[in-house]
């Protein structure tokens, strides 16, 4: 049976002005779930996923000279008014640690390694959000880089110098794209009072003067309505 194609969001807008400054490359975080006191609420013991790059990396097309970057969880505790942060790894050789998040019930985390060409998934605990099997959840055929997902549980990937936002399903199928008109697509989150629009973070980082005659919206941010919404965002709380 032949696959379903994708939907294509052509609709797209401009969410910041022509040339605006900023788009830097950078590795994401994000704030755990795990052990939260109700289904979006406030974490227990609060802790933040915080991945990493050591080595060369070299743009648009990504070589990571040694893969020596890391996923770790930094937790906070209060002593003597200070608030103090403990940081411990929870994944090492990682190539360009980019996007990750979980799944609604905190039994998966989604964890984009940029140099590996695809987005894994862990399953996890979803009491202590400790990791356990790792198995790859879709290969891209480019550079993958911020992700989030959504209300339905797929997941929004940005293919860095690919000019898209992709959507794949829980199942891994693709499910969505938005084309943009600028390659170097970074990362993606959904606002708005009803969590409707989908905003798109782009990059300039290292395109030369022609590069960007061409594409002279890179670095803006877009946005588009997919016709799905987001998810309140986790709260972190000390």
């Amino acid at each position: 049976m032949p696959s379903k194609k994708p939907k294509l969001v052509k609709s797209i807008r401009k969410a910041s002005r022509p040339g605006s400054k900023g788009g830097k490359k950078s590795s994401n975080s994000r704030i755990s779930p795990a052990s939260r006191n109700g289904s979006r609420g406030v974490e227990k013991k609060p802790s933040i996923k915080v991945g990493s790059v050591n080595g060369t990396v070299k743009f648009p097309k990504l070589k990571v000279s040694k893969a020596e970057g890391k996923l770790s969880s930094a937790e906070f505790d209060h002593f003597r008014g200070l608030l103090i942060e403990k940081r411990r790894e929870i994944l090492g050789d990682v190539g360009l640690s980019n996007g990750l998040d979980w799944s609604d019930d905190r039994e998966s985390f989604y964890y984009a390694d940029s140099a590996s060409g695809g987005v894994d998934v862990f399953v996890t605990d979803p009491e202590t959000g400790t990791l356990g099997r790792r198995r790859r959840f879709v290969t891209v055929g480019g550079v993958p880089d911020g992700l989030t997902l959504d209300a339905e549980g797929c997941v929004w990937v940005a293919i860095w110098g690919g000019g898209e936002l992709r959507r794949y399903t829980p199942g891994g199928a693709l499910d969505t794209v938005v084309s943009l008109p600028v390659r170097q697509v970074t990362s993606a989150a959904f606002g708005g009072a009803d969590l409707g629009t989908l905003y798109i973070t782009t990059a300039r980082e290292n395109l030369t003067p022609a590069d960007l005659r061409e594409q002279p919206h890179a670095g803006d941010i877009f946005a588009c309505t997919p016709g799905v919404r987001g998810r309140p965002p986790f709260r972190f709380a000390h």
